[in-house]
């Protein structure tokens, strides 16, 4: 159970990561 928690926080952390890629190079497509 521990280990799938942690999974789940990696996760997390790499769909944060991503969204967080995603605006800012929307964001310099807007600049």
């Amino acid at each position: 159970m521990k280990g799938v928690k942690q999974m789940n926080k990696q996760l997390v952390i790499q769909q944060a990561i991503f969204y967080h890629t995603l605006l800012s190079k929307q964001e310099n497509k807007a600049h």
